[in-house]
This record gives C-alpha cells, sequence and structure tokens, in this order.
C-alpha cells in the first residue's frame, strides 16, 4: 500500500521506514525541531483549531438549535477535522484546494483525503498469498489512481507555492511551508511522500 500511494520509493522516503542515517536524522530532526515542537502547537492550537471549533458551534450547531432542526453531527465533525488537517498542512480549506476543473472529475484535497482514508487500510492477499495477488487488482487500480490525482494537485500547490512572495521568510505558516525551506534539501517527491504522511497520520488521529 505504501509503494502504491507513495510511488516505488516513496515507503522508503518516511521516518518509519529510513534506514538509519544521515537522511533518517535530517528527517527526524525537521519534525522534532520544526513540526511537533510545543510552540508551534500552541500556534496550530490558537490560530486554527480554536478557530474551526468556534466556526462549527457558530455556522452550524447553534443555528440548528435555534431553528430545532436535526444535525448530521457526525458529518460536521468530519469537515471541521479535515478543515484542521488542510489548514496546518497546507494553510487551506480542502474544498478550496483543487486542480482542474470539477465537472471534468477532477477531485478537491476533501475528497482526495477521504479517499486515503479507505484506501490505506485496504488488505492487499497478494501481500500474505502472493498467488492470488490477481485479487487485488481493483484495489491497487485505485491506488495509482488516487495517487496520480494527489500527485497533480500537489504539483499545482508546490508550483504556486514556490511563486508565493512569501516563501522562504522566517515566518513559516504551515507544514508544507517546513518541508519547502531551502535549508531542509528536500526533494519535490519527498515533500509530496510526507505530506501524505502528514494527512494520514493527523486522520488516523
Amino acid at each position: 500500500s505504501a509503494k502504491l500511494l507513495m510511488g516505488d520509493s516513496g515507503g522508503d522516503k518516511t521516518v518509519t521506514f529510513l534506514p538509519y542515517g544521515d537522511e533518517w536524522k535530517r528527517t527526524r530532526k525537521l519534525y522534532s525541531l520544526q513540526l511537533f515542537t510545543s510552540c508551534r502547537i500552541r500556534e496550530f492550537q490558537s490560530s486554527i483549531i480554536t478557530h474551526e471549533i468556534r466556526d462549527l458551534i457558530h455556522t452550524r450547531l447553534l443555528p440548528a438549535s435555534i431553528s430545532g432542526r436535526a444535525i448530521d453531527l457526525t458529518s460536521c465533525i468530519q469537515i471541521m477535522v479535515e478543515n484542521i488537517i488542510c489548514r496546518i498542512i497546507l494553510r487551506q480549506c480542502p474544498a478550496q484546494v483543487f486542480h482542474g476543473n470539477n465537472n471534468e472529475g477532477g477531485m478537491n484535497l476533501a475528497q482526495l483525503t477521504r479517499q486515503l482514508q479507505k484506501l490505506y487500510p485496504s488488505p492487499l492477499i497478494g501481500d500474505s498469498v502472493p498467488f492470488l495477488g490477481f485479487m487485488d487488482y481493483k484495489t491497487k487500480e485505485s491506488m495509482r489512481n488516487w495517487k496520480a490525482c494527489f500527485d497533480a494537485l500537489m504539483e499545482h500547490i508546490i508550483s504556486e507555492r514556490e511563486r508565493d512572495p512569501v516563501f522562504g521568510k522566517e515566518s513559516v505558516r504551515d507544514i508544507l511551508d517546513v518541508f519547502l525551506l531551502p535549508e531542509n534539501k528536500l526533494g519535490r517527491e519527498v515533500v509530496k511522500v510526507l505530506i501524505v504522511v502528514s494527512t494520514l497520520r493527523a486522520c488516523v488521529r
């Protein structure tokens, strides 16, 4: 699953699967010193998480309570979590992160995130019983299609971010900004893999 969703070498580019060495140390340092510090978590808490919770209460829960109508709380919380994840990683709400024309079958990041949550846990029979690998055809094809859509979207986002006039300044606003900092020396493919991993980790949590 990791190879299909992240590319043939993608699974080897995360902290979990990297062999111990300089690249592993550099990537681990990136996480521990620039992403998941107490200061950065407090920033996310105050600027993003609190805002999204307030938005959920004021735009969905309170109006429903006042009018006395039922509301799908599960769906509301799912949308809120997706918004938090995507704003922490990519600075935008998932419905706004879109590449291509939706009328032509394109997907935004919210749709891709939901697909990832379904695809990653999907069992591949061929991993356990190789001669039955042909039964995984549909699942593998779905994973390849997901990666192609995600790659196209990320290429669009990264290209736009590199043209952003604030890129490279000390004020880092999201996880993608950190990955793209020149001093971190991460290639574009590695950045894409780390975004997938960050999204998946956040979804699981």
